[in-house]
């Protein structure tokens, strides 16, 4: 059964809040949450989110959800923001091994996108961080 988008809502809530120890954000996560500017999100931690999503909803295309982010005047993106690509992309769940190789190509794409820092200050070339 696929839920609908007020469960898909709060699935994500509770899936993100749960990580949210990990990435020492103590705050309430909202839809207007921003992934780098206010949880600080990094490229480990959008691997740990991007195989975490695709392992609950099957394959979405994370890496190029992360890959339009890196191409935009504006390098952040809410949570609401997220779940509405969820929504939007979200298929019947995987076998292990293709989660295995969407993990690896999130990795790629994130290792593109900026962090917390970077997107702070415009995140050229050299300011962007790789795993």
């Amino acid at each position: 059964m696929i839920a609908t988008s007020t469960q898909l809502l709060a699935e994500v809530l509770e899936l993100m809040t749960q990580l949210a120890g990990d990435w020492e954000y103590e705050g309430t996560i909202t839809p207007n949450t921003l992934l780098f500017e206010d949880l600080g999100l990094e490229s480990l931690d959008l691997v740990v989110l991007g195989t975490a999503i695709q392992e609950r909803y099957g394959r979405v295309p994370f890496a190029e959800f992360l890959s339009d982010i890196g191409r935009r005047t504006t390098r952040d993106v809410s949570v609401g923001q997220l779940v509405a690509f969820i929504d939007q992309n979200r298929q019947p769940a995987q076998d292990p091994t293709a989660a295995t190789a969407a993990a690896a190509a999130i990795a790629s794409k994130a290792a593109s996108v900026p962090t917390a820092a970077t997107a702070a200050a415009g995140g050229g070339p050299g300011g962007r961080r790789s795993i």
